[in-house]
Parts: structure tokens; C-alpha cells; sequence
């Protein structure tokens, strides 16, 4: 739903940012909206430090989402 439905939505009202979280994996993938498409940025995963678009002034651990 999220990538499917979600997606277009988001990109048609033009918001900007889209994180999807995978508690599972413990994955977090973050789109920028471009140009009507939502182009990957980044992955995290695991323990990395996040740092990413609209909150990239500041950086948490990811692990901190799992605990």
C-alpha cells in the first residue's frame, strides 16, 4: 500500500520527502520527490547513522528505532 497507493499520492499533493521504515528488516529508504518521481537517496540499515533530507541537520543512530 505504502509504495503502491501511498506513493503516487504523496507525489500528486507534491510532498516533498518519503520515508518508508522496515521494521523487519530494519531498513529505512529515503525518497525526494523529483520531478513528479520518487528517485531512492539513500538506505540505511542496521546500526548506520541516519542524516537525511528534511531533518539532515541532525543524525540518530537507526538502532534507536528497533529498541
Amino acid at each position: 500500500m505504502d509504495r503502491v497507493d501511498k506513493m503516487s499520492i504523496y507525489a500528486a499533493q507534491g510532498i516533498p520527502f518519503l520515508w518508508l521504515i522496515d521494521p523487519a528488516l530494519h531498513t529505512l529508504e529515503v525518497f525526494v520527490l523529483s520531478n513528479g518521481r520518487w528517485p531512492l537517496e539513500d538506505v540505511y540499515q542496521e546500526d548506520d547513522q541516519v542524516r537525511a533530507a528534511p531533518f539532515d541537520a541532525l543524525a540518530f543512530p537507526l538502532m534507536d528505532l528497533w529498541a
